[in-house]
């Protein structure tokens, strides 16, 4: 079960990192959501959260990892090419990272930043479809398992309450054991 929890944490660490490369690298590369000279700060941005989730997207596709690479340096001049951040991030790379392509979303969805996505869309009409994740792809991932995440129970503190940070915090309860144990395995075996 520690590991489970562990493989769900790992994967869910990923989606703000993907998320994030993929909101700023598009918003750097439209030019009718980001002026010239305001890409340099919008394509650092891009490079923050992109150069997070590079070594993960090393592991399962080395080749879309240099070319995103390359594409959102902060030493390059331009704007990034949206179109290779896009494929990088592909179904079958978030599934192979160890994620479903729901947990990462779509730019534009549930009205996030609706109005400029809406100017500069970052999808074709054709890329608008629901995603169809390949779990075979997403479970060879020992690292990390976003599929893990629906099967794990949260543990119940009592009166069937689940357990979070914010009871723990409302308690005054320190820091637990088991806390420290999940967090050091999810450390130890990202190595």
């Amino acid at each position: 079960v520690i590991l489970q929890i562990a493989q769900c944490i790992r994967a869910q660490f990923k989606v703000p990192l993907i998320q994030g490369c993929l909101s700023y690298a598009h918003q750097a590369s439209a030019e009718s959501m980001t002026d010239s000279e305001t890409v340099p700060k919008i394509k650092a941005e891009a490079w923050a959260f992109c150069s997070a989730i590079l070594p993960s997207l090393h592991e399962v596709d080395p080749a879309s990892a240099e070319a995103v690479k390359k594409t959102v340096s902060i030493n390059t001049a331009g704007r990034p090419n949206w179109v290779i951040v896009k494929k990088a991030f592909s179904t079958v790379n978030i599934n192979k990272m160890g994620i479903k392509c729901e947990d990462v979303g779509l730019l534009g969805s549930a009205g996030y930043n609706f109005d400029a996505y809406a100017i500069s869309p970052p999808y074709e009409k054709a890329e608008l479809k629901k995603c169809s994740d390949d779990n075979t792809l997403i479970s060879t991932n020992k690292y990390a398992d976003s599929s893990m995440c629906a099967t794990l129970k949260m543990p119940r503190c009592g009166n069937g309450v689940v357990c979070s940070s914010s009871a723990s915090l409302s308690a005054m309860s320190t820091f637990t054991f088991g806390s420290a144990v999940i967090c050091l395995l999810s450390l130890y075996s990202s190595r």
